[in-house]
């Protein structure tokens, strides 16, 4: 089991990392789980993150390699920018929704013009062409 020292030298060393600090820090480990680390508000995101330090048995034969830093993420986009990989499917979708709603309104107006004519007997191509 990993000392309380560790952890919490291992909490300070990730509230140091600017898109970390004042995240949740738990831990899961012997059967353990507990909050190590407790949050407090420095970033509007805060919040919104937590870190989970889970102690894992390794097999004897495993070695471990040393830790290596951890990867800055990708910067954030520009408002305004448009993600040109999903902005094809986004409007083939719109379209087709569009179209699909006119295709339910030409049911409901077919459907309310034929109910006297057919004695209510198109009540069920209303309600079919209301629910598409």
């Amino acid at each position: 089991m990993i000392s309380d020292d560790v952890l919490q030298r291992a909490v300070y060393k990730i509230h140091a990392c600017p898109e970390l600090a004042g995240c949740i820090v738990g831990y899961w480990g012997d059967g353990v789980c507990r909050t190590i680390g407790y949050p407090y508000c420095v970033t509007p995101n805060s919040e919104n993150v937590a870190v989970i330090i889970e102690e894992v048995a390794l097999p004897p034969q495993t070695t471990v390699q040393p830790a290596t830093a951890i990867a800055a993420p990708p910067p954030p986009q520009v408002k305004g920018a448009l993600n040109s990989t999903k902005l094809w499917p986004e409007l083939i979708g719109a379209g087709a929704s569009c179209a699909l709603f006119g295709v339910s309104a030409a049911g409901v107006v077919g459907g309310v013009a034929g109910e006297i004519p057919t004695d209510g007997a198109a009540t069920l191509l209303i309600v079919a062409s209301w629910v598409g």
